[in-house]
């Protein structure tokens, strides 16, 4: 497809087209009139401050674009958005430049959901977001929207080591680094089909050509362990085909070897806009592998937010 950075140019001249055509057949005819709708917009990321965030209207009957614009930077929260009257669904991006959206793509929300973001051109401080809410346009009203990141978040918070007990007790960890393994590289704009692996980056191991692709290699690798903060796209693991558990790895020299520790993130699921906190504390020499489970090797305390920040939710105790 034929990339169109201006695709607002577009949905513009696709409402005055509509309006002189329908006016040329008939005289009786009346179009719906535009409605105000007030929106409180949120995110669980990142500040929408310095964020363009757009907006697409497709009419729930039929799925065809009723209405679409640009709503700035979102410094005070709310933004009005236009459509006409009717049960309507509106998907809100931020984040994500013009020049990703084919027109064809917001024609309707059939083609809409299968645009697919690349987790090789994210960026960390202004991630793609996006939100979606129905709503039933028979009058003004106020609805409330947050966007969410289609990344998930990775804290390595605390990393020890405890080898009491073991030949190696006094061993010393060296050049401990952290980095994702079995990564999706695609996700889809729109919620709801975030399982499926997709081009998957760094396949069982940190890969030299995954990372080259990236625009910011530092979201798959970072080059300490503790205080590491990474990011992936959302994904379901398990035994099926097209089915990759991503993986935290911590990677260092144990009595010069080379020892992998893996921890599947979110108990193999990953969901897109959490963030996943580890607090991990090494009791046994590691794998020669990093796609192998830890395991007996380590201990781990996991909490799951269902959001970028750091407040209590679920934990998965290890």
């Amino acid at each position: 497809m034929n990339k169109d950075p201006h695709i607002f140019r577009f949905c513009g001249l696709t409402a005055i087209l509509s309006v002189t055509a329908l006016s040329c057949t008939s005289k009786e005819t009346v179009l719906p009139p535009f409605l105000t709708h007030l929106l409180a917009i949120t995110s669980r990321a990142v500040s929408l401050e310095e964020t363009t965030v757009n907006y697409y209207i497709f009419n729930r009957k039929d799925g065809l674009l009723d209405s679409c614009g640009s709503l700035g930077n979102q410094d005070s929260g709310q933004a009005r958005l236009i459509s006409r009257s009717g049960e309507k669904t509106a998907v809100l991006t931020g984040g994500l430049p013009d020049d990703k959206l084919d027109y064809t793509y917001v024609l309707s929300m059939e083609n809409l959901s299968e645009l697919h973001c690349s987790l090789t051109e994210e960026d960390s401080g202004s991630p793609v977001l996006c939100g979606v809410i129905d709503f039933d346009a028979g009058g003004a009203g106020n609805y409330s929207i947050e966007l969410t990141p289609l990344m998930a978040k990775v804290i390595l918070r605390s990393l020890r080591v405890d080898f009491s007990g073991t030949d190696y007790g006094k061993e010393q960890l060296k050049n401990a680094r952290a980095y994702l393994i079995n990564v999706n590289g695609l996700c889809p704009l729109l919620p709801g089909d975030d399982a499926n692996s997709r081009d998957v980056l760094n396949q069982g191991k940190l890969d030299a050509a995954s990372l080259a692709s990236m625009r910011n290699p530092s979201l798959l690798l970072s080059d300490k362990a503790e205080g590491a903060e990474l990011y992936c796209y959302p994904g379901q693991g398990g035994d099926a085909l097209g089915q990759n558990t991503t993986r935290l790895v911590v990677e260092g020299q144990l009595a010069g070897n080379t020892c992998y520790w893996s921890f599947d993130v979110g108990n193999g699921k990953v969901e897109r806009g959490h963030c996943y906190i580890f607090d991990i504390t090494l009791t046994r020499a590691g794998w020669p592998e990093p796609d192998i489970a830890a395991g007996k090797c380590a201990q781990q305390l996991q909490i799951v937010l269902d959001d970028w920040k750091e407040e209590e939710d679920e934990i998965i105790d290890y």
